[in-house]
This record gives structure tokens, C-alpha cells and sequence, in this order.
């Protein structure tokens, strides 16, 4: 995440009104005073570039403006290339402007200055997850795991890995290491719940999205993965309830759309089927699945020409 840093970690110009001028904006910021941090900052742009541009970067991220933010950060690394806290910020607004490839280099080349950073090593397997390249993320979440053996989240991300490449036994293991450092982390326990329901365990894999779901109550992964779970026991009503509360805590989950739009589906519910699947769309336009359903649907309606 992004941080402000001490007054010692910056340069100060030797100018005293400048020089008190970007302190004060500092402050500002320190202060939550942002809008008038921001105003400080754009006044020694000019004078001060390098650490203007990067803390008014920061506030411009911090304030959801990350794309805005992300050529500032850019010209205070070019101005300070040894400085891992700054590309560690333009890593964190890259993140938030969607620039996952961006923030993947970012956080490698803050990682060259400053190996040791298990911080920067989980944040470059959040990057790497996001990138679908999981045999990276297994030799990044291996380097923590040497800083720090004891680290759950390392142990998650590599089990994140191993089941997106298919290695489920490997995957629980890991999962099962990250429960063991941390018992109560909510999303190990509901990415173990996903590896005990692909393998038949699922009696023990409710259990476990529950657990995740009271240690985490509005827990979307976990909640949807429990309706779509309740829904293969067939326990619709129960099912539905879940999807209803998912959906109400993350309205843009395209996935729990997409199975209530199943359950109605399969109760004959055709009319608010079509509804859930036309959300689901909206939300996902790519979402396959989701238009193979809406043309069942229609299809059972005798709308056989927009079935096609």
C-alpha cells in the first residue's frame, strides 16, 4: 500500500521557503488534510519535482485518481531510480488503475534494490496471480517462504498456484501449512474449501466455507462458494438465500448472477432466470457460460430465433 514517508527519507531543497513550503504539505497530508496537500504539492512542482510528483502521486492514488497518478510516480522513479518506496507507491497506483503487468514490473524492479522485502514478495504474488503466471508466483512465494517460513499468506499464494495448475493435492498441502501458522485466515480455509468440494469431500469443504464465513461474515468468495455448494445438495431455498446476500454485499459479482440464475433456472423460474443471466452479462460481457444459460432459457420459453 502506499505510505507517506518520514521527513528523513526525502530530500528538503535548502531554499526555506520552498523548503517549508513542501514540510507544511507534508503535514497536510499526515493530517488527512488532502485537497490542501494537494494544492502544496502542485505549487512546488515546478521548483521541486522529484518528491512533489511523488507525493502528490500518492494523494491522487490514495483519493481513486491511480491513473492520474501513474505518470507522476513514473517521472519521480526516473528521478530516483534507487528508491524501491518509490516504485513500490507506482506499483501500488498501477494496481488500482488496472495495470497489473505495470505493477508486476514495478514491484520486480523495487525488489532488485531491496530482496528482503517479504511485503513486496506478497504483493508481487497478488500481480502474478492476477497474470495468470503461476509458476512465478510459486518461486515468489518460495523467496518469502525463506525469509519467513512461518508465513501463511505465502503458503495461500502458493497453494493459489497449484490448484490453477491442477495440482490439487500439492494445493491443499499448502493451504493446509498457511491453517496451520494461521487457523483463522478466512481465505485459506475457503480455498480449501474449493479443493475438499472438487474431491468429493464435501460435508468437510461446507464446514469449512462456514468457518471462513464466521470468521469473515460478508466474505463474498466464501459465501458464494457455500450457496453454489448448498445448491449441488440441493437445498434451493437455503441456496437462494445465500445468493440473495452475496449479491446484496458485492453487486457485481458476475458469479453468484450467474448460478441464481441456475437455481431459478432449474425451478422453471424462466422470466427472473433471464434476469439474473442478463445481469451476469452486463457485469461480464464474455461470460460464455452465462449466454449458454439465457439460450436454455429462452429456449424452454418456445424464443427459439433469440435462443439462436
Amino acid at each position: 500500500m502506499s505510505y507517506i514517508p518520514a521527513m528523513a527519507n526525502i530530500t528538503i531543497p535548502n531554499r526555506p521557503a520552498l523548503a517549508g513550503a513542501l514540510q507544511q504539505a507534508m503535514e497536510d497530508q499526515r493530517a488527512g488534510h488532502l485537497k490542501k496537500a494537494e494544492a502544496g504539492y502542485r505549487r512546488v512542482l515546478g521548483a521541486e519535482p522529484t518528491n512533489a510528483n511523488h507525493l502528490l502521486g500518492i494523494i491522487l492514488t490514495q483519493t481513486e485518481r491511480a491513473k492520474k497518478a501513474v505518470p507522476l510516480l513514473r517521472r519521480a522513479v526516473n528521478a530516483a531510480p534507487k528508491s524501491a518506496q518509490f516504485r513500490g507507491n507506482l506499483a501500488e497506483a498501477c494496481r488500482l488503475a488496472g495495470r497489473f503487468q505495470d505493477e508486476s514490473k514495478a514491484l520486480q524492479a523495487a525488489l532488485k534494490l531491496t530482496p528482503e522485502n517479504g511485503q513486496l514478495l506478497h504483493r508481487l504474488c497478488a500481480a502474478l496471480i492476477k497474470l495468470s503466471r503461476y509458476e512465478d508466483v510459486i518461486y515468489v512465494a518460495g523467496r518469502a517462504l525463506e525469509l519467513n517460513p512461518a508465513s501463511a499468506l505465502a503458503h495461500n499464494n502458493q497453494g493459489v498456484a497449484l490448484q490453477a495448475l491442477g495440482r490439487g493435492e500439492e494445493a491443499e498441502k499448502a493451504y493446509r501449512q498457511a491453517l496451520e501458522h494461521n487457523p483463522e485466515y478466512p481465505q485459506a480455509l475457503s480455498n480449501l474449501g474449493v479443493v475438499l468440494q472438487s474431491t468429493g469431500r464435501k460435508e468437510e469443504a461446507e464446514k469449512t466455507y462456514r468457518r471462513a464465513i464466521e470468521l469473515k461474515p460478508e466474505y463474498t468468495q466464501a459465501l458464494g462458494n457455500l450457496a453454489a455448494l448448498v445448491q449441488e445438495f440441493g437445498r434451493s431455498e437455503e441456496a437462494e438465500e445465500m445468493y440473495i446476500k452475496v449479491i446484496a454485499v458485492a453487486p457485481d459479482y458476475a458469479e453468484a448472477h450467474n448460478n441464481l440464475g441456475n437455481l431459478l433456472q432449474d425451478q422453471g423460474r424462466l422470466e427472473d432466470s433471464l434476469v439474473s443471466y442478463r445481469r451476469t452479462i452486463e457485469i461480464a460481457p464474455k461470460h460464455r457460460l452465462a449466454y449458454n444459460n439465457m439460450a436454455l432459457a429462452l429456449q424452454d420459453q418456445g424464443k427459439l430465433a433469440e435462443a439462436r
